[in-house]
């Protein structure tokens, strides 16, 4: 996946505390596939290659969005780092980071850098720095947060996570 403009970036971040070790939370978040059982806006999680450095899969949301993903770097236990994007160019760089605490709870922190260039493109760029930070920015922190959640709920219950189960998000879902 090629990253055109990696210049114009804008940042989300989102972290949750799971009780859980991070081998634990390692296992799950590496588990090929999983975002079907933990995501709460994916509908399909289609793996071509699996795993560690090079893997690659996608993501097809409920609102009929497919990314892909490539995995470009995998740290055990630590966590690891993708380029998502349609077709060939990337529209973020992400970053799955994480930290154990004391062998019983760890966090789970995804980092987004979303290319704003890539993502919203058909603009003009000084419209999208205000549509990438009044719209897309809220939006993006919003999912992160179902994200994390999902993964938590999943992890901490050992139940899969239902479609908007955290919140509707109209970039990715359905009602």
């Amino acid at each position: 996946m090629i990253v055109r403009n990696p210049q114009n970036v804008l940042e989300v971040e989102n972290s949750t505390d799971i009780k859980a070790s991070s081998k634990v939370l390692w296992t799950v978040i590496t588990t090929a596939g999983i975002l079907e059982y933990c995501h709460p806006f994916c509908k399909k999680n289609d793996v071509k290659v699996w795993p560690g450095e090079g893997s690659e899969d996608s993501i097809e949301y409920f609102n009929g969005r497919i990314l892909k993903r490539e995995f470009t770097r995998w740290r055990a236990e630590k966590g690891y780092t993708l380029l998502i994007g349609e077709d060939d160019y990337a529209s973020a760089k992400v970053n799955w980071t994480i930290r154990d605490y004391n062998g019983t709870t760890s966090s789970l922190t995804i980092n987004i850098d979303l290319y704003i260039d890539e993502s919203l493109g058909h603009y003009s760029k000084f419209i999208r720095r205000i549509i990438g930070r009044l719209y897309l920015v809220p939006k993006m922190r919003a999912y992160l947060k179902s994200v994390v959640l999902g993964f938590k709920h999943y992890v901490e219950t050992d139940q899969n996570v239902t479609k908007n189960q955290f919140g509707f998000n109209a970039l990715f879902s359905t009602r």
